[in-house]
């Protein structure tokens, strides 16, 4: 047995001569293990906040930002730390039980208490319930939670755990009725509903709703936002009609603005605050309206005020905002600019992140011409001056940003902008200048240029060489609309119809100029379905293709596709593939509408497959897939934001370089995966005791090998030195590296 300070020579002893030998580096902050996942959450959408004694909380729909009200920290709770769904719509703090609740779109609510997460599904799996389980509004009284929702009001017993009834079908005829929010007063209730304010008394039988009293008449017919009670009165809130508060029997309209569309009230003992979509504004005890302006607030989603009178704002584009320190500020952990991402690109050695262009029925969003870049562990945010970007790319030394309705930007490696290509200024477009809209779906940087889609238009495809255009126009109407593209070994580009106006593939000769139309019959491609939704080149030089009924790749462009065999099918057949990925180890990453799936490079053999129920994914339906070549770190962006996992396969030059070994000691508190990078393409990897005895031996994916730190047998060896060698493509082998296990 190695007693204590023993195994701290030892541990010294390693660590140098690890260093020393091999010159293995400590870990990097911008690393994670292989196997592990990690969170890609913007908290600049603010969605709900909480004020507990000693911490405000901030939501925004994939995350919690955690702010300590005494040193001005935060930190965060994700759905890998804790969280057991995605979507949050509302949280709110109990003082009573010192518990947050987080409340979901999908009927989810979590308790946590002393950073422990209580999950309570049970309104999720209701099976009576046929229309939206969406939870919109938690409030607390007399230990029980108020919880509104899209079929009524759920009364849930904080003590015991269980739902203590529901308030279902208060319709004014007992039809379902959506409720958005409640409030309590003394022994009496107040709803937003989707039809008027309700009111009741706590002592009678309100899962009547004959015993409601209604106020839905007039200007208060239809949709009510938002109630709250201030200075002993009910306000509520009607989108475009004003606020109104009650007095005596009826409500009455206050001399606030009409024109706005309200997000939320909130009552302090001071003053009632009031966010709509054009600003903040508060209601003093004197009936006087008071707007509250700040350069950082721009869309307030929410405010409240805490006990010292320091406001707290939930913006929707700064995040979290505060005037605690005497002047308002804005408070965003480290993250993407937006929360859903249409597009991830691997590229200059970064993973950059596009908002997108165009709906589904292909037409212009509006979104901001902003794009994200994930480099050394942490988010950048950067501005261009196009708006709706699709891609982004690099050529020539110059990085080429695309837009669903305005052209193509070209700008320095710094981001300045250098040119912008549209109809006036490039033979881009529809061949109308006066309209001026170049709609670009996709870019592709080759060895013999920029290629881009030229959406609805005869010239659809461009290649731009940084001086000069080259047109491309197809005799089949449907390639009018190309929405991929990608280019294979032999220098054919292969362009991926909208399925919305026909679908199939062309396959291009940029020299030849001959083209080959391929669709789902045999002789003409032999797809597995028509939709082509992702394209992607194997090292292999093979080109596999993505459809709405499966997988399929082609050996070359005059063959039809070959669709590979799993578990007796066709490989993912019937589902709808968003999109294919090739690792370092030519494996194949699938995002599909039911989760990611990973495939060895045959497609035959099952990897992986995380769904947002066994995995930190938070949504099943993927939209990209994007992989580091360096590190094999794979980012997932879904319906409801972005993830990525660290796996074993990473691009290798062919031929071993510096390995790099992590984490390096191994201690015994470290229970993961060893990654070895660095290697020779599929480098066999074989690691010995210092006497030479064969421990373990495996293949690496790439130019990255995995070690389980288990010997042959499958048990952990124990505290010492170990050496990695690895065979290179002349059979021989060397020592690329040292191992120290520290148990």
């Amino acid at each position: 047995m190695i007693r204590g300070t023993q195994k701290k020579i030892l541990w010294q002893f390693c660590l140098w001569l690890c260093l020393l030998a091999t010159g293995c580096p400590a870990q990097n902050s911008a690393d994670i293990p292989i196997g592990t996942w990690r969170m890609h959450v913007s908290y600049r959408n603010i969605v709900s906040l909480a004020i507990a004694p000693d911490e405000i909380y901030a939501a925004s729909q994939m995350g919690i930002l955690v702010f300590d009200r005494s040193d001005h920290t935060s930190s965060t709770y994700t759905k890998l730390s804790g969280l057991t769904s995605s979507g949050i719509t509302f949280i709110a703090f109990d003082p009573a039980s010192g518990q947050l609740a987080v409340a979901y779109s999908d009927g989810v609510i979590d308790f946590i208490k002393d950073n422990v997460v209580t999950n309570f599904s049970r309104l999720k799996d209701l099976n009576t319930i046929v229309t939206s389980k969406r939870i919109n509004h938690i409030s607390f009284h007399n230990q029980i939670a108020y919880i509104a929702t899209d079929y009524g009001l759920v009364l849930y017993d904080i003590v015991a755990g269980e739902v203590k009834e529901t308030w279902r079908d208060l319709g004014s005829n007992g039809e379902n009725l959506g409720i958005n929010e409640s409030v309590l007063a003394g022994d009496s209730i107040f709803v937003a509903s989707d039809n008027g304010v309700l009111a009741g008394s706590l002592d009678d039988n309100l899962l009547d709703y004959t015993k409601w009293k209604r106020f839905n008449q007039n200007d208060m017919a239809g949709e009510i936002g938002s109630v709250a009670i201030f200075d002993g009165k009910p306000f509520a809130t009607v989108d475009q009609k004003g606020i109104f508060v009650r007095e005596g029997n009826s409500f009455t309209k206050t001399a606030f603005a009409s024109d706005q569309d309200f997000n939320r009230l909130s009552s302090s003992g001071t003053r009632l605050l009031i966010t709509t979509t054009k600003g903040l504004w508060s209601l003093n005890g004197s009936g006087e309206f008071v707007a509250i302006s700040d350069d950082v607030i721009q869309m307030p989603r929410v405010a409240m005020e805490d006990e010292t009178g320091a406001l707290w704002v939930g913006d929707a584009e700064n995040g979290l905002l505060s005037n605690v320190t005497g002047e308002f500020r804005s408070y965003v952990p480290n993250g993407p600019a937006f929360e859903k991402t249409f597009r991830l690109i691997a590229t200059a050695g970064k993973i950059v992140a596009v908002e997108g262009g165009y709906s589904a029925t292909r037409l212009p969003v509006g979104n901001e011409g902003h794009y994200s870049v994930f480099e050394d562990g942490q988010w950048s945010t950067a501005n261009t001056a196009l708006t709706d970007i699709t891609e982004v790319a690099f050529y020539g030394g110059n990085q080429f940003i695309s837009s669903f309705g305005h052209g193509l930007l070209k700008a320095n490696a710094d981001g300045s902008t250098i040119a912008i290509y549209d109809e006036t200024t490039s033979p881009l477009g529809d061949g109308n200048p006066s309209d001026n809209q170049v709609y670009i779906t996709d870019l592709l940087s080759s060895e013999s240029g920029l290629w881009l889609t030229n959406y609805d238009a005869f010239e659809s495809l461009f290649k731009f060489n940084g001086e000069s255009w080259e047109a491309f126009s197809f005799s089949y109407t449907q390639a009018q609309y190309p929405h991929k593209i990608q280019n294979d070994a032999a220098g054919n580009i292969w362009i991926a119809i909208d399925p919305a106006s026909g679908g199939g593939l062309v396959v291009l000769d940029p020299i030849t100029k001959e083209t080959r139309l391929l669709n789902e019959n045999p002789n003409t491609g032999g797809l597995p379905h028509r939709n082509v939704r992702s394209l992607a080149a194997d090292r292999d030089g093979n080109v596999w293709v993505g459809t709405d009924g499966g997988v399929g790749f082609f050996y070359a462009a005059d063959e039809d596709a070959v669709k590979p065999i799993f578990e007796n099918r066709f490989l993912l057949k019937d589902e709808r593939i968003t999109d294919i990925e090739v690792d370092g180890g030519n494996r194949k990453w699938m995002g599909t509408q039911r989760g990611v799936w990973l495939f060895n490079p045959s497609g035959d053999a099952l990897v992986y497959n995380f769904t947002a129920e066994n995995s930190p994914l938070l949504s099943n339906i993927i939209h990209d897939i994007a992989i580091d070549p360096k590190t094999g770190e794979v980012f997932f962006a879904t319906e409801n934001g972005m993830v990525s996992f660290r796996a074993g396969a990473t691009t290798s030059d062919g031929f071993a370089g510096q390995v790099k070994i992590f984490p390096n000691p191994v201690t015994s508190q470290f229970s993961g995966l060893v990654g070895i990078s660095g290697l020779g393409t599929d480098a066999i990897v074989k690691i010995t005791d210092v006497n030479g005895k064969l421990i373990s031996e495996f293949q690496a994916n790439g130019g990255t090998a995995i070690w389980n730190v288990r010997d042959f047998r499958g048990k952990r060896p124990g505290t010492g030195i170990y050496l990695v060698f690895g065979a290179l493509p002349d059979g021989t082998e060397t020592i690329v590296g040292k191992i120290a296990i520290i148990d």
